[in-house]
């Protein structure tokens, strides 16, 4: 059809869309809610359909993208407060120690520090010097060791987290039965700790909790290190070395404590 044809059904349709509108307004009231009705029961009974589907489900929408985000907040809330409870608990321990949370820690973002093959083992923090932290003091979480710094300036210093293989820190057992010293390892592919140097004659059952001894000034006692999983290697009847899942990971790490080591006299 041409632009003629097109044009002359265009004026045709409006011709009659004019004459049926003014057909309807010479109705009465009673007749033109009768058409109404007719019309919606059956010519545009599938477009109000369509209509209502589409608001439905744009209400359905709404609704869910509030529940999601109540759900969020409260996913938020619950995770402060568990973080809230084990910080709190910490404290006690702290203080339980001799330890004065206030003066001894300082609280502060860690970030990742760019190392090549993409693991993380080293870490940054905004705190050096001038806050009082001394290289090398130990690095912590409420869930317990995440690494040591190793090096600071005014207002920044360098880590290294657990994963880093020079890391070393000497552990003991809640009981003080069993000592060793614990070092980065892999476990089934994964990351993960090894417990060496353990006396030959005594037995670390699987799930017992290590913990820093405080020996060499790195680390405050009683600090969570990780948990024994199970025997790694036994050298020459002397020594066993156990398989340790850490308490903390470095992509767990958002907040640390600093250890703020006492000065000594």
């Amino acid at each position: 059809m041409d632009g003629t044809g097109r044009g002359r059904g265009e004026l045709v349709t409006t011709a009659l869309l004019v004459a049926l509108g003014v057909v309807i307004e010479m109705l009465s009231p009673s007749a033109q809610l009768e058409l109404a009705y007719a019309l919606r029961s059956t010519v545009l009974r599938p477009v109000l359909a369509v209509q209502r589907e589409a608001a439905r489900r744009s209400s359905l929408s709404v609704r869910l993208g509030r529940f999601e985000a109540e759900r969020d907040s409260l996913a938020r809330e619950l995770v402060a407060a568990r973080e809230a409870e084990q910080q709190n608990a910490w404290m006690r321990t702290l203080l339980g120690l001799g330890m004065r949370p206030a003066d001894s820690l300082v609280a502060v973002e860690v970030e990742p520090g760019r190392v090549p093959g993409g693991q993380d083992q080293t870490f940054l923090l905004r705190v050096g010097t001038a806050e009082g932290i001394a290289a090398p003091t130990g690095v912590f979480t409420v869930r317990g060791l995440i690494g040591v710094v190793r090096a600071s300036t005014a207002h920044a210093s360098q880590g290294q987290f657990w994963t880093h293989p020079d890391f070393r820190v000497s552990v003991r057992t809640a009981s003080g039965q069993a000592s060793g010293i614990v070092r980065a390892g892999e476990d089934g592919g994964q990351r993960a700790m090894i417990l060496d140097g353990a006396p030959y004659q005594t037995d670390i059952a699987p799930g017992t909790v290590l913990y820093t001894s405080g020996i060499g000034d790195l680390y405050p006692p009683g600090i969570p290190v990780g948990t024994v999983r199970a025997v790694s290697a036994v050298e020459s009847g002397w020594e066993k070395s156990y398989r340790v899942e850490p308490a903390v990971r470095p992509e767990q790490v958002d907040i640390a404590f600093v250890w703020r080591k006492p000065s000594r006299p």
